[in-house]
């Protein structure tokens, strides 16, 4: 007994990434999740991809959150933290013109005629509500 526990702790030293893994979640839930919830198969390089964006994501939201915990002096992020960080990172506060103008320029001539009549169509509404 007291050799398997030897055994182990030494493979903890070794191979830590094999006991600990750098992944958020692991490929077979994501692939369970996507099946659960389209019925689809899902690729494997697929879900690589995703784990990949997931594992960024996550840190930005942890290195956040740990910025807002050592702002207060706190060594626990606590679930306001998460919030925050999470909302800072997914940008659900609007986004700055620069943010914006990066996404537009990714759109097609045809969805930015289309974003232009809208802008118009919101300024004209916009200036009516002025005079009233």
């Amino acid at each position: 007994m007291k050799k398997i526990f030897l055994y182990l702790i030494i493979g903890l030293f070794l191979c830590p990434s094999l006991v600990f893994a750098e992944d958020v979640t692991s490929t077979r839930s994501i692939k369970e999740f996507s099946k659960e919830q389209t019925e689809l198969r899902v690729a494997a390089d697929s879900i690589e991809a995703y784990k990949a964006s997931l594992n960024e994501m996550s840190l930005k939201v942890i290195q956040r959150a740990a910025e807002l915990a050592k702002a207060e002096a706190r060594k626990t992020i606590l679930k306001r933290d998460m919030v925050q960080a999470t909302e800072e990172v997914f940008r659900r506060a609007p986004m700055t013109i620069a943010e914006l103008m990066e996404k537009i320029k990714l759109l097609s001539i045809i969805d930015l005629a289309e974003l232009s009549n809208q802008v118009k169509a919101y300024s004209k509404e916009l200036l009516e509500k002025r005079k009233e």
